[in-house]
Parts: C-alpha cells; structure tokens; sequence
C-alpha cells in the first residue's frame, strides 16, 4: 500500500490522493464517460482480464462499446 502525500508534478493537475480500492471504485463508478469508467471499473473489480482491448464509438454525444476482446 502507497503512503505518504501524492505530489503532482504536472501544472494542469489541481490535486491528487490515494484511495483504497473500494473507494476508487465507487469515485470512478461516477465518471460519465464509458470509455473513461468501464475499462478501469471492469479491471480493478476483476469482472474483465487484464490486457482486455476496449473499441469505442464517439459520435460527439454518446460514446458507445463496439467491441471488447
């Protein structure tokens, strides 16, 4: 387990934090994007294999899973 204080290096990042794996899942549970949330989501609660291939569709509203392998 990561301890101590994150320190982001990058300007465009606000703040950072460590979260134990039931509370990361739940804050990206929350993202809106799929592309963004199903992939890390299915990963880290072990529901999809690791090295899994994810293929989205953005039309520019939706974003939609066209394949998964």
């Amino acid at each position: 387990m990561e301890t101590g204080e994150p320190a982001p290096g990058d300007d465009d990042i606000d703040g950072a934090a460590f979260f134990g794996l039931p509370g990361a899942l739940r804050l990206l549970g929350r993202l809106d994007s799929p592309a963004q949330r199903e992939p890390i989501v299915g990963y880290l609660s072990g529901e999809v294999a690791p090295g899994t291939m994810w293929l989205y569709r953005n039309d520019g509203t939706d974003e939609t899973l066209v394949a998964r392998w």
